[in-house]
């Protein structure tokens, strides 16, 4: 439904937190990852479980100008890879660094882990993932970048757990750029 409802110029955040699973295909060896939705069935039925490479395609179908999504689960990378943040960063304190960004298009993704088993709490509430999440977005005072947000998660959740923090751009998906820009309410 939300290729109907996110229109040009608009920005898309994407947050699943949840169980995740690799499963391999037995003809081909091929690992394929996907995200197990709270009214999924335990065994994979080819229905009810979300695969990431169909995320990553619906990511290049919505005309949205930025798309980041964010994963808090297992087996949550999009893109096997090491972490890295790649294109130039955008100055969220400089207007016109701030206007750039508007035009351009951004497809990246954020996750908890790479394609490994990560932890659902440390010992509270959230995740170390979800709980660096919200302390960077309440923190915010101005406009903080998905850049930022990934560096900041991921000190945070490297300093805790065992887990390797991914941000990328998702392939294929008409990336130009353009960062997600969180911007604190005034």
């Amino acid at each position: 439904d939300m290729e109907e409802i996110v229109k040009d110029g608009d920005n898309l955040l994407i947050y699943y937190s949840g169980h995740g699973q690799k499963k391999v295909t037995l003809s081909t060896n091929e690992e394929k990852f996907y995200w197990i939705p709270v009214n999924a069935k335990r065994k994979y039925d080819g229905r009810t479980w979300l695969s990431t490479s169909f995320i990553k395609d619906k990511a290049s179908d919505f005309t949205a100008s930025h798309v980041l999504i964010m994963v808090d689960s297992c087996f949550s990378g999009i893109k096997k890879g090491t972490s890295a943040v790649t294109d130039k960063e955008v100055n969220t304190a400089d207007v016109m660094s701030l206007k750039r960004n508007q035009n351009a298009i951004g497809r990246e993704y954020i996750s908890s882990g790479a394609n490994e088993q990560v932890e659902d709490t440390d010992g509270g509430t959230y995740s170390a993932f979800a709980k660096a999440f919200i302390h960077s977005l309440n923190s915010n005072r101005n406009h903080i970048s998905s850049e930022e947000i990934y560096l900041k998660i991921k000190r945070f959740v490297t300093a805790k757990t065992e887990q390797k923090p991914q941000m990328n751009h998702i392939e294929d998906a008409d990336h130009s750029y353009g960062v997600f820009v969180f911007s604190a309410k005034n």
